[in-house]
């Protein structure tokens, strides 16, 4: 018997939702996070930090594994500190 878990962390967040087996509703649901935010983060579009944690933990939870969420291919996370400091810049 092979208890090798399947290697995850080359696979993009389309990916995994699939291997999840979620439609995006599911996914936006398990996540805690609104569905246009899913949609969002599955397109390549940037979404908040708070927002990519919540969806990584849940990959983290289905797979039972350690997803790093600033390593998952084409989740672009946008931080509230960087938007912070460019009000304070301009």
């Amino acid at each position: 018997m092979n208890d090798q878990k399947p290697e995850y962390t080359h696979m993009n967040l389309n990916q995994l939702r699939l291997e999840a087996g979620w439609s995006i509703a599911e996914f936006a649901r398990n996540a805690h996070v609104d569905f246009k935010t899913m949609h969002r983060a599955l397109a390549g579009q940037p979404v908040q930090d708070t927002n990519a944690y919540k969806i990584v933990q849940t990959l983290n939870w289905r797979f039972d594994t350690q997803l790093n969420a600033e390593k998952v291919p084409g989740l672009v996370i946008f931080h509230k500190e960087q938007k912070k400091r460019e009000v304070a810049a301009a």
